[in-house]
């Protein structure tokens, strides 16, 4: 991961007050907690495993007990791909 090129402070409704140079962030206590960058970090993806997917579902609730539970985590992978699809270009 490529690191910040400074440190920001913000001020407590999310506006920007200053900025530090990285050699200084080391040397200055408190409020210079943002990382700011050249570019927005790469995030990797993460997938839910199957117990994840069971979890949603527990939680969403279903009433049909004719679902195929393998047709259940097959949809749960084709929506994930979409969406690493859409994030990841």
């Amino acid at each position: 991961m490529d690191e910040p090129v400074a440190w920001a402070m913000l001020h407590d409704n999310g506006h920007f007050i200053d900025a530090i140079h990285p050699d200084e962030h080391a040397r200055v206590e408190g409020k210079y907690v943002h990382p700011l960058y050249t570019t927005p970090p790469q995030r990797t993806w993460v997938g839910l495993t199957d117990e994840e997917i069971w979890g949603v579902i527990d939680r969403i609730g279903t009433s049909n007990s004719d679902v195929n539970p393998y047709q259940i985590i097959k949809n749960a992978r084709a929506i994930e791909a979409k969406l690493k699809e859409k994030n990841h270009g």
